[in-house]
């Protein structure tokens, strides 16, 4: 497990990479098109957990965080304040999936 400080947060894509909507974009286009993506929060700081608890869904832009790997897993860690929103009655109970 991991225990965001502060206003940080861990999040993983909803989404397969790769897609903007519902085109999938060739790995040479994403070079200059700055894209954004629905993730979904695992693990949040003490300042975070009052808006983006674990399962909440945030968008976020595809520069956000720095990757980590976790279990084998990349997972993204940031700041709270840098997301784009939180996407409020969206929400996920069961994170598992996300998190193996």
């Amino acid at each position: 497990m991991i225990k965001p400080l502060r206003d940080y947060i861990v999040a993983v894509p909803c989404e397969e990479t790769g897609r903007v909507g519902a085109l999938y974009m060739p790995d040479n286009s994403l070079q200059s098109l700055r894209t954004h993506r629905r993730m979904v929060v695992l693990y949040s700081g003490k300042d975070a957990v009052e808006h983006c608890e674990p399962g909440t869904i945030i968008n976020a832009s595809d520069v956000w965080g720095t990757e980590i790997i976790h279990k084998e897993r990349k997972m993204w860690i940031g700041r709270m304040r840098d997301i784009n929103c939180v996407l409020e009655g969206v929400a996920l109970k069961d994170t598992n999936r996300y998190s193996d």
